[in-house]
């Protein structure tokens, strides 16, 4: 059966770089959501965002809507 989920905090932690020789492993990052669904959900999306501006290899399938200026 073929994979249906990733690991957005794997994910981050291979893009931020956050390796660990202790561990061989990379570190996870803090959310910073708060713990809290909606804190944690808009975090991880701040997240996404930042990590598909930043590289060329992550593409987002959907549209980033712009705030109205």
């Amino acid at each position: 059966m073929a994979k249906r989920s990733d690991c957005l905090m794997e994910w981050v932690a291979q893009w931020a770089g956050n390796w660990s020789y202790y561990h061989k492993d990379y570190q996870y990052v803090p959310l910073n959501g708060g713990h809290r669904a909606l804190g944690d959900c808009t975090a991880a999306f701040e997240l996404i965002k930042r990590m598909a501006a930043d590289s060329a290899q992550i593409n987002c399938p959907v549209p980033i809507p712009q705030k109205n200026s």
